[in-house]
C-alpha cells in the first residue's frame, strides 16, 4: 500500500490541488504561506467507488474515450456546496499506469460545474496487465539495394510512392 497516507499536489494557475489517497481532495489558494481560499472537492466514498468498478466490470467492452489509457476510478463526494448549483462538489480520480514510475497528478478537468476529474498516474497499476497501455504493433522493414536495370516486377527501381531515392552502389561504412 505505497499510496496509503500520502498526499499529492498540483499547482494550476492560482490554485493548488491536494489529493490525499483514499481520504480527501481540496483546492486552495495561499498567500504568504496562509490559505486564503479553500474548497473541499470531496471525501473518499468507498461504496460509490465499488459501484463504478462493478458497472465497468459488467460492461467489459467499456474503454476509456478517445484512446485514453485504461484506468481505475475512485469517487470523492460530499465536497463544499457549489455556489452556482447548490450541489456538493464531487470528484472522480482516474488512476492510470505511470510508465515513468512516478506518482503524479497529470491532469485536472472540470467537465461540468463543480464536477471534477483528476488523472493520477501511479506505477502500482503497471503491475496489473489490464492497466498497462496497449503496446503498438510494429513491423520491421528490410530493404535491399537493387542495381539499375534489374527487373523488380514491373516497378521502376528507386521509386517509392512517387518519390525517388538513391541507394549507393558500393557498401559504405558510417
Amino acid at each position: 500500500k505505497p499510496l496509503t497516507n500520502r498526499c499529492f499536489y498540483r499547482i494550476e494557475g492560482w490554485w493548488t490541488y491536494e489529493l490525499c489517497h483514499m481520504k480527501k481532495i481540496r483546492q486552495y489558494h495561499q498567500e504568504d504561506k496562509k490559505v486564503t481560499n479553500e474548497y473541499n472537492l470531496g471525501v473518499f466514498h468507498a461504496e460509490e467507488t465499488e459501484s463504478i468498478a462493478e458497472s465497468r466490470r459488467k460492461d467489459e467492452s467499456a474503454t476509456p474515450p478517445g484512446g485514453a489509457p485504461p484506468y481505475h476510478a475512485h469517487v470523492f463526494t460530499e465536497g463544499t456546496p457549489c455556489d452556482l448549483t447548490d450541489l456538493k462538489r464531487q470528484t472522480e480520480v482516474r488512476l492510470t499506469c505511470a510508465p515513468n514510475g512516478v506518482n503524479v497528478i497529470v491532469g485536472i478537468e472540470e467537465p461540468s460545474t463543480c464536477r471534477y476529474v483528476f488523472t493520477f498516474q501511479t506505477p502500482e497499476l503497471c503491475k496489473r496487465s489490464e492497466f498497462r497501455a496497449p503496446t503498438k504493433e510494429t513491423s520491421h522493414i528490410r530493404c535491399k539495394a537493387v542495381a539499375d536495370g534489374v527487373d523488380v516486377g514491373g516497378e521502376t527501381p528507386g521509386t517509392v510512392r512517387g518519390k525517388s531515392f538513391s541507394v549507393p552502389s558500393k557498401k559504405t561504412e558510417l
